[in-house]
């Protein structure tokens, strides 16, 4: 069995988050903790998924060798 070890205490800031609503609304978070809370505490208020976008730019490719 293997278990998860914390190797740091700094906060993870890499990704943000999208809140869908089903009328289309769109609400951006930065905290996943709030982001979490706000869903369970309105869970069953029209929110249709969250989508988690990841800050970091991709890596520009390659010309060549």
């Amino acid at each position: 069995m293997s278990f998860f070890t914390q190797t740091s205490d700094a906060p993870y800031d890499s990704c943000y988050y999208e809140l869908y609503y089903e009328n289309g609304k769109k609400e951006t978070w930065e905290d996943y903790e709030e982001l979490r809370d706000f869903w369970i505490q309105r869970y069953g208020e029209g929110m249709d998924r969250v989508e988690v976008i990841s800050k970091r730019k991709p890596k520009p490719k390659s010309k060549g060798f």
